[in-house]
Order: C-alpha cells, then sequence, then structure tokens
C-alpha cells in the first residue's frame, strides 16, 4: 500500500508489534482507499461493481462471497467466505 511500516518481534513470546504511530498511518491509508466512489455496471442480466486493484491481495477471481445488505442504512457487506 505504499507506506514503509517497523515491525518488532517479542522475544518472550513471539509476538509481531507494529509501531503505534504507523499504525495509524496505515489505518487512515485503508480508510482513505475504501471511500472510493464505483460506477454499478451491468454484466448480461445482473448488475456488478468493480473494486480498486490493490484489493486482488485479498479477493481473487473464483473466491465465494457473502453479501450482507443494510436496507436502513444503505450500505452492503462483503465477506469473503
Amino acid at each position: 500500500m505504499g507506506i514503509i511500516v517497523h515491525i518488532e518481534e517479542c522475544s518472550t513470546c513471539g509476538k509481531k508489534l507494529l509501531d503505534y504511530d504507523d499504525a495509524i498511518k496505515l489505518q487512515q491509508k485503508v480508510l482513505l482507499e475504501l471511500e472510493e466512489e464505483r460506477t454499478v455496471l451491468s454484466i448480461g442480466n445482473s448488475i456488478g461493481i468493480t473494486f480498486p486493484t490493490w484489493l486482488r491481495k485479498i479477493f481473487r477471481r473464483g473466491d465465494k462471497v457473502r453479501i450482507r445488505f443494510d436496507w436502513d442504512k444503505m450500505e452492503a457487506t462483503l465477506v469473503k467466505s
């Protein structure tokens, strides 16, 4: 995502720890990228939405997803199965 972060490993438990300031920067970057406006497309008799290229690391062609729609908020939640 274009951000260099500092990670340290705990010598006792082996957990990897992210620097607090870097975690904030990373969170802000992710939130900005998630607020993109997209256009609904026609795909045959269905509709579709394209996703930013960086999401290819999470979703691959053929992946199964569950869509939950909140009618009150007009929001869709996409969950990888």
